[in-house]
């Protein structure tokens, strides 16, 4: 994971934050994990247009604060729908590489959506 923080760090477009709450990270690690918890304060914090999270548990809580929710698939869709990429299948095969729980009825839903299958 160290490799791919500093490959994550190298994107321009990305910027690497911290979440100021630590007493709410706290409250939320009573549910969800540190990832989860730490996601949903910064987009609080940050005011996010949406958060990016696929852990049910996680979106939930997201959702139960008013904020904005998509998934992976969700971000797939939409950068196949904008032309950024010209085919969400082969990312999908990716994420499931590298251990990605997807399930296997959505993601037939949204690669027939696609037209990919």
């Amino acid at each position: 994971m160290p490799d791919q923080e500093k490959q994550i760090e190298q994107i321009d477009w990305i910027k690497v934050k911290a979440p100021q709450d630590q007493g709410m990270i706290v409250q939320l690690l009573e549910k969800i994990g540190l990832g989860e918890a730490e996601s949903i304060v910064l987009a609080m914090e940050e005011q996010a247009k949406y958060l990016i999270i696929d852990e049910y548990k996680g979106r939930m809580i997201a959702d139960s604060y008013g904020i904005k929710i998509v998934g992976i698939l969700g971000v797939l869709i939409q950068a196949k729908q904008k032309g950024a990429i010209s085919a969400a299948k082969p990312h999908i095969d990716q994420l499931i590489e590298i251990g990605f729980r997807l399930d296997k009825k959505l993601i037939e839903r949204v690669l027939k959506g696609l037209g990919e299958l």
